[in-house]
């Protein structure tokens, strides 16, 4: 009889961790830092592999965070069917030295969407300090094949290999995926 129960509790749990594994796939908080790289526009999603894509749960929280006095602009986009990815504040302006800002994902609706985050610096201030030109922001450079340092006073945190990695999106920004799975 114990050892009946033992095998069951067993099977069980091989049964349960492809959905244990699933449920890591998103998180109720991602942090991406944006920084200047010698001139480019850089933005990076900490502890994450896939920085063209995070996962979140509804009502997660998406905090972005700026480098030094570098101005940074944040526009969460409706979904194609013109579902807001977001509950009420759908952009953040971070203008403070090594600022932040934050928005709260949308509430559960019963299905998944998917919201371009739009980020965009400034990189060279007028001169009545106004931004006579936005750049979009880019994943970090990985072309060497490694993940870039970051920048000094950021903490750094390794990215997350539990994603796979899909194509490169276009500039200015990853893929929300409020994930209701």
């Amino acid at each position: 009889m114990l050892y009946g129960r033992i095998a069951l509790l067993v099977l069980a749990s091989f049964l349960l961790l492809p959905l244990e594994a699933a449920g890591q796939n998103r998180s109720d908080r991602y942090l991406i830092r944006v920084y200047d790289d010698g001139g480019t526009c850089r933005y990076q999603i900490q502890n994450h592999a896939n920085q063209d894509l995070f996962n979140i749960r509804p009502a997660g929280t998406l905090t972005v965070a700026s480098k030094g006095n570098l101005w940074v602009d944040v526009t969460v986009q409706d979904d194609p069917r013109g579902t807001p990815g977001t509950r009420s504040q759908r952009s953040i302006a971070v203008r403070e030295q090594n600022g932040k800002g934050m928005v709260t994902a949308r509430s559960a609706i019963g299905r998944s969407t998917e919201h371009k985050v739009q980020i965009q610096c400034c990189l060279v201030r007028g001169s009545r300090n106004e931004c006579p030109k936005w750049t979009d922001a880019l994943p970090p450079d990985t072309s060497m094949g490694w993940m870039p340092s970051v920048p000094e006073g950021m903490p750094s945190s390794g990215p997350s290999a539990t994603e796979p990695l899909d194509p490169p999106q276009p500039p200015g920004g990853p893929v929300m995926r409020v994930d209701e799975n």
